[in-house]
């Protein structure tokens, strides 16, 4: 996806605030629900971006907006 910048960025943002999440959730034992969380928000919400991006490439031909 390299001619999509704001993509990688958020990507790399999610990628960053789950590792420190998980280090946290490690650390502090926190409650399993909230590894759920964590996971969603941080690896499955990019990973959906991602595929809509592509899936609007291949349908569309074009760049989305």
């Amino acid at each position: 996806m390299a001619d999509f910048p704001e993509t990688r960025l958020a990507a790399v943002a999610a990628h960053c605030s789950a590792c420190i999440s998980l280090s946290l959730f490690l650390s502090q034992q926190w409650e399993c629900w909230a590894f759920w969380y964590i996971f969603g928000f941080c690896s499955a919400l990019p990973a959906l971006v991602e595929l809509v991006l592509i899936l609007t490439i291949l349908r569309l031909g074009k760049k989305p907006l």
